[in-house]
């Protein structure tokens, strides 16, 4: 422990312990200061340096006779450890995984720590804050109101922690040994792997790591600082996104579909009597949804391949990406269903860097490549279709 005075008067110090008036009972540790600096007026004149123990020496040595001038100018600083102990960035990580992995058990098997740690780290932060994160309800352990608003701001805190670490390996090592991106699967390949083709020839020793997510599932990876690029309909606050391309969705079925057979346009009702393909969201929360989701009878699948593999093969309808299903639709494999409103969406998507200001020159130039792409491919959209439709 520590604790804090000063002195001011006598003309010498004979004992540390008659100065600090430190007291100790029996039923409690003894105290003993870790560190005291005695200081005459800005200069430093001798340290003492004694490590906490159990049971404190029965003496201390003088620290000798000091002018009375110099007596009303000493100071004996020794800062008060509970005052000024912090909630570290572990104890942090361990109330984000408990969050995500939805327990105390799933949380220390996802950190590689003991339960017993994890438990330990929430004891932790309830103690300094003052105040209770997280409440049990029933088997299952979910944050308070103060921990909703501390958890929140505690990821942005894990987030610039990881782009610090980022920052110094990439300036050690000159160029990044990889770049992470995050896409939402809607992006069309057509554009993303020649940008990497290009990329590659500028960056021959880069890795490319690829996640391919859903929905929120983007935005998680980026919040999370594991990715250093993202292309994202959704940018989650605190980051800036550019404008990358505008997708056009349309909602279709297999020809011979029950709802191609009803031979009128189709309302929500219509819809809602039959079964509908959905991709499954890929965020650990699963909080958010996407678009219509008004079927009772529905098909989760993990990927948008085996979505339009299923739409062919006549299991239910889905608004679709038409970039995505051009081959399918040409081959009459898919047919857009006559919808009385809503046949047609639209979707936009950004470009989001992580650390705009940290980026490496490895991820700055995948980011220049995906634009080039997207610029490239709009132009020849552009020449083949009417100059009113500026959206794939």
């Amino acid at each position: 422990m520590q604790a804090q005075f000063e002195y001011r008067g006598s003309s010498n110090l004979m004992n540390l312990h008659s100065l600090c008036r430190l007291q100790n009972s029996r039923s409690g540790p003894s105290i003993m200061p870790s560190r005291c600096d005695i200081i005459i007026g800005k200069m430093p004149i001798q340290r003492l340096l004694i490590s906490t123990e159990s049971s404190r020496p029965n003496f201390l040595r003088p620290l000798g006779k000091i002018s009375r001038s110099y007596a009303n100018l000493l100071h004996m600083t020794y800062a008060k450890k509970e005052q000024s102990a912090k909630v570290s960035l572990d104890h942090w990580r361990a109330l984000a995984s408990i969050v995500d992995e939805g327990g105390y058990a799933s949380a220390a098997e996802a950190m590689g720590k003991s339960q017993s740690t994890v438990s330990h780290s929430i004891q932790r932060i309830e103690e300094l804050l003052g105040t209770r994160v997280l409440k049990v309800q029933g088997r299952k352990a979910v944050l308070t109101e103060v921990g909703k608003v501390v958890l929140r701001r505690a990821r942005f805190l894990l987030a610039e922690a990881a782009n610090i670490e980022r920052v110094a390996h990439t300036l050690a090592a000159g160029v990044e040994a990889e770049v992470h991106l995050a896409v939402d699967t809607i992006f069309p390949n057509q554009v993303l792997l020649p940008a990497f083709k290009a990329f590659t020839e500028e960056f021959a020793e880069t890795r490319i790591e690829l996640f391919e997510t859903v929905i929120s599932g983007v935005s998680d990876m980026l919040v999370k600082g594991e990715v250093q690029l993202a292309i994202t309909p959704t940018v989650p606050q605190g980051w800036l996104g550019n404008r990358l391309i505008e997708l056009e969705m349309r909602c279709v079925a297999h020809p011979d579909h029950p709802l191609h057979k009803m031979g009128r346009p189709l309302n929500e009702r219509d819809l809602s009597q039959h079964r509908q393909v959905v991709v499954r969201e890929s965020s650990e929360r699963r909080d958010q949804s996407a678009g219509w989701l008004g079927s009772e009878q529905r098909l989760t699948v993990s990927t948008m391949g085996t979505r339009i593999q299923a739409l062919c093969r006549g299991l239910g309808f889905a608004w679709s990406p038409v970039i995505k299903i051009t081959r399918e639709l040409e081959a009459g494999l898919l047919k857009p269903l006559p919808l009385e409103k809503g046949s047609t969406r639209f979707v936009v998507l950004y470009l989001v860097m992580a650390d705009e200001q940290g980026a490496g020159p490895a991820t700055r130039a995948m980011a220049r490549h995906i634009e080039t792409q997207v610029a490239t491919a709009c132009k020849a959209m552009e020449s083949s279709t009417s100059p009113d439709n500026n959206s794939w």
